[in-house]
């Protein structure tokens, strides 16, 4: 299946999994570090991120969302992302 992905910023890529049915967050080494999504089908409207076919990523850096197109459900995800956690540091 035809895909098309996107990077960020901050080098880490998405790519969308049709065969996993989410989108895979790459880091700039090539390391996995997060999937988003599981399987649905096109009848689900649960609150739970899920796709029956992801298939293209844009990564919008003016607003930090993802958008995701399901080509089986016919509709596209929007994710925000928001920290986990912060740290903050002093430099001498």
């Amino acid at each position: 299946m035809p895909s098309h992905l996107d990077t960020d910023l901050w080098g880490r890529t998405y790519v969308p999994n049709t065969f996993l049915f989410g989108v895979d967050i790459i880091d700039a080494a090539g390391n996995r570090i997060a999937r988003i999504g599981r399987y649905d089908n096109v009848d689900y409207a649960g609150p739970e991120i899920a796709f029956a076919a992801p298939e293209a990523c844009d990564f919008a850096a003016a607003d930090g969302r993802l958008y995701v197109s399901d080509i089986s459900s016919r509709r596209i995800a929007v994710i925000r992302f928001d920290w986990a956690a912060a740290a903050e540091t002093t430099v001498p």
